[in-house]
């Protein structure tokens, strides 16, 4: 996770600057609602979350030639597949109390 993520972005930000993008450009990385973390989701949280601090890095590095640089944090929706993932992790709760 961490690999795709996080050194994922990082090996597209190398590339990017050994053939520097023209003024206008921009450079956008996909994020998650999961960069701000959530119970259970630990790894993804922290790769997401490492994802979202390279993009702010580079957005100041790159201040002043004209590139732009963000992210594209989709929330999720309610499904049943959110739905029974949370209603597991509830139901594993109550258990161990």
């Amino acid at each position: 996770m961490l690999q795709t993520n996080v050194l994922g972005c990082c090996a597209d930000a190398r590339r990017a600057a050994a053939d520097p993008p023209h003024a206008g450009s921009s450079i956008i990385n996909m994020g998650s609602f999961a960069a701000h973390a959530y119970e259970g989701g630990s790894a993804y949280c922290s790769a997401k979350a490492g994802e979202l601090q390279i993009t702010r890095v580079l957005r100041l590095e790159l201040n002043g030639t004209g590139i732009r640089v963000g992210t594209v944090d989709p929330r999720p929706r309610r499904n049943g597949i959110l739905a029974r993932r949370f209603q597991r992790r509830r139901r594993a709760r109550k258990e161990t109390v």
